[in-house]
Order: structure tokens, then sequence, then C-alpha cells
């Protein structure tokens, strides 16, 4: 070959496309409908011209209104006329409805009213967000550990835990680091050995021999960059699945947020409403007169 094809323009050229695919997945997902995909397919072969029923026409367009008021608010509306009755609900009671959508099965879209049993309890929401919390701490954590360069390991005759790179190494307590560090030229050049100086039980007389023959061996460099790479595919996995339930979780709090604040706000309007209808009670008063005489009315 007399060139090489440069790589981000290789992966330039994957970008769009994904991109575009993304974005149709995300619209099917939204509007839960294929509609918009359907249609676009039927213009590539009938024209609008083509279409002469009027009842036909109309019904098209009023599938892609509907779409389109499911893709923007995120309300499951199933008809036109469903969709025209929540916008009204949501100007009578002073509602938005992003927070009709966010509230999701605890609001009855049919009977636009709060479903009771799937009304969240008040201690949802904490226990919600400390399992976020719980899940999201050791996914950052392992996103951290992606980016170190050295592999966990241990020696297998001594069983010490350690961290191994190709020029130190360091003692470890499960996955935490401890201390000391020590490096290659300290380990094997120097003649006095470090442990043996009386601040540091480690590394042991037979640890030092045997990481001076892992340092030493010439294929060092490759075997760590090879298991380095193994083991920050393992904490990208980790911390991609970890922060992906946290992501979930999290949602379902919003979610639980939003239904307890469109159930107070609804019986706010709902009082309101009550209060304002509401017939004045009416007092008897008696008025006197200089003369003895007594009247009464109604205030």
């Amino acid at each position: 070959m007399l060139f090489e094809i440069p790589k981000f323009s290789i992966a330039a050229g994957t970008l769009g496309p994904a991109l575009i695919l993304l974005g149709l997945m995300y619209l099917c997902y939204r509007a839960e409908s294929l509609h918009h995909i359907r249609l676009r397919l039927i213009r590539l072969f009938v024209s609008r011209r083509d279409l002469t029923h009027d009842a036909i026409n109309q019904h098209i367009l009023d599938e892609s209104s509907l779409f389109a008021f499911r893709f923007s608010t995120g309300i499951k509306a199933q008809t036109a006329a469903e969709a025209e009755r929540i916008i009204a609900f949501g100007l009578a009671h002073d509602v938005p409805l992003s927070l009709i959508s966010r509230a999701g099965k605890a609001f009855n879209i049919a009977e636009l009213k709060m479903r009771e049993k799937s009304l969240p309890r008040p201690w949802h929401a904490p226990v919600f967000f400390a399992l976020a919390f719980a899940l999201f701490t050791p996914a950052v954590f392992f996103v951290g550990m992606s980016t170190d360069k050295e592999f966990m390991t241990s020696l297998k005759e001594t069983g010490t835990e350690i961290w191994l790179s190709a020029d130190h190494v360091t003692p470890r307590e499960g996955i935490r680091k401890g201390n000391p560090t020590i490096y290659k030229d300290a380990l094997c050049k120097d003649a006095t050995r470090p442990g043996n100086d009386g601040t540091s039980s480690w590394p042991s007389s037979r640890d030092q021999e045997i990481l001076c023959e892992v340092f030493n061996d010439p294929e060092l460099s490759s075997l760590i960059d090879e298991e380095v790479k193994a083991q920050r595919l393992v904490w990208i996995y980790c911390a991609v699945l970890l922060g992906g339930l946290s992501a979930s979780v999290f949602f379902a709090l919003i979610q639980i947020l939003s239904a307890q604040n469109l159930a107070r706000r609804l019986s706010g309007t709902a009082a309101i409403s009550e209060q304002a209808i509401a017939p004045r009670p009416r007092k008897l008063c008696i008025h006197l007169s200089i003369f003895g005489h007594g009247r009464s009315s109604d205030h």
C-alpha cells in the first residue's frame, strides 16, 4: 500500500452514521412509535400528490402531530383527543406537562388523576438516593483505577500482594495501595536492602529476590502492558455496570420526586377549587331599634 489511511478519518467516518442511528433509536424510544420513520419511507416512494383522499391525509397529519407531542413531552398519549385533554388538564391545574411525564405510571393518563396504589411513599426518596450514591461512588473509583498503569498481582511463593509496574512495586491491601513504593534501582542495586533499615518490614529477603528476578526479565515491560490492558477492561466494565445501575436508580428517584410533587400540586389546586365554589355561611343578625322593634337579616 502506497499510503496509510489515518485512524482519525476512519473514526470520523463512522461517527456520523453512529450518531444518526443513536438519534433514531432515541426518537423511537421517546415516542414509542415508528411512525416518523415509516412516514419518511413512504415519502421516498409516494408523493403527496398521490394521496388524494382527504380523510387519509388528515389521519397522517394527526398521527404526525401526536408523534411530535409524545416526543416533545414524553407523555404517551394514544390519540390526538387524549393529548388535547392532557393539555387542557395541565392548563386548568397549572401543572407543566413535563412534570406529568416525569411522574410516569403514578399518573393515570386516561382518567387524568393520580394512581394511589402507585404513588411513592415518603421514605422511597431517601432510600433511592442512598442507593444511587452507593452505586455511583465505586463507579467513580473504578474509573480512576482504569487510568492506573500498574497491575494488581501477588507473588505466588510468598503470597505477598503487590501493585507492579515496569520500574517500581507497591504493596497492597486488597485493592488499596500501601506504603512504601520501592523503585527497581533501590531494590536491586543498593547494598542496603529495603526492609532491613528498621523502618519497614517489607519486602522480605525472599520477596526482594523474586522481585529482582522479575525486574531483570527482558519481557517484563510487554507483559505488564498486556496485563494492564486486560485489567483496565475489567475496571471499565465494572465502572460502566455500576454507573448504569446508578443512573437507572437516579432516574427512578427523579420519577419518585416528580410523582410526589405532582400529587401535592393537584391536591393543592383541588383544595383551592373547593374553597372557591363552597357557599359562604349565612349569619342571622338581629337589629334593634330605639322603638323596641327588631328585624332580622342575612349577611
